[in-house]
């Protein structure tokens, strides 16, 4: 009988333990998101959502491209140095040109949005 009253104990310890450790990795990784990664997000999820309700890709292609291109200029990742210091990496100039890539596709694909409503495809003359 004393031996589950012992393994209860340690169990809600341990629970404790880990709920206060999930807590406080949550509260560093807000730490790491901007004003940036927010809009960027919400833009990728406007894309999704208009592509299942409006089944239009172009448009839907023009706000992923730019909210994923918002997410990949200014995401930070934290590492640890031999000290056991956390320090913040460099954003790595490949994601950083992929970045702008997408942003830049974004503009042409919503210019390119623009001329297909202005022009049309001729079906309807």
């Amino acid at each position: 009988m004393t031996m589950v009253t012992d393994f209860t104990s340690k169990a809600v310890t341990c629970t404790a333990r880990l709920s206060v450790s999930a807590a406080s990795t949550a509260s560093n990784f807000m730490k790491n998101i901007s004003i940036r990664i927010f809009i960027g997000i919400l833009f990728s999820a406007i894309g999704i959502a208009s592509l299942f309700l409006s089944q239009q890709a172009l448009i839907s292609a023009t706000w992923l491209s730019f909210g994923n291109g918002l997410v990949l200029s200014d995401l930070r990742f934290n590492g640890v140095d031999a000290n056991g210091k956390v320090y913040t990496k460099p954003i790595p100039r490949a994601r950083i040109y992929a970045a702008i890539f997408l942003i830049i596709l974004a503009v042409l694909l919503l210019f390119l949005q623009a001329y297909i409503d202005f022009v049309g495809t001729g079906a309807s003359k």
